[in-house]
């Protein structure tokens, strides 16, 4: 497991992001270093029943449950579980949430790709692109950078869908005369 942590100013230099890159599937995506908090193995989590396969799961940050988000089954559209998957936790506003990914990869230095963003985005496909915001770049290749507002959003919607009724939005059983 390995901690991460930034400074202020430290995530930009000449309109360079600071950005961890990971593989999921055939593609390289990427997070600011900015959201990370950790990088592990995946946790054993707890499945939480009568949601989507890839955030129906919750693992243990810090003594708090925080969704997953299973990039891997976006992509792949298959069960694989906490098998093989690496973990990297993220603060998106708010929220915590899991990431899971095939592979960690490193640290990069990358530049907005400006026009060539819309080309690429749509040369990818899978699910996973709907949480991208923008195509970096360098002497590597590409990186699909996942948005962190896209992220929030997607998270808002899964806990609104898990929320428990409160007892205005359960109608009280009618009276039997």
């Amino acid at each position: 497991m390995v901690g991460i942590g930034t400074h202020a100013g430290d995530d930009t230099l000449e309109g360079q992001k600071r950005v961890l890159t990971f593989h999921v599937g055939d593609h390289i995506y990427g997070i600011e270093i900015g959201h990370l908090k950790e990088i592990s193995t995946a946790a054993v989590p707890t499945v939480v029943p009568g949601m989507h396969n890839c955030v129906a799961r919750m693992v243990g940050f810090r003594g708090h449950p925080i969704p997953v988000l299973d990039l891997r089954m976006l992509s792949r559209k298959s069960d694989e579980g906490a098998q093989g998957a690496e973990q990297i936790v993220a603060r998106f506003g708010d929220q915590f949430c899991a990431l899971w990914v095939d592979h960690v990869l490193n640290v990069r230095r990358l530049k907005s790709m400006d026009r060539s963003n819309g080309i690429l985005k749509r040369e990818r496909n899978g699910q996973v692109f709907a949480l991208v915001g923008s195509i970096l770049w360098d002497d590597e290749g590409p990186v699909s950078l996942l948005d962190g507002a896209r992220i929030t959003s997607f998270l808002d919607f899964i806990r609104e869908q898990t929320a428990p009724l409160s007892a205005r939005d359960v109608t009280p059983p009618k009276k039997v005369a």
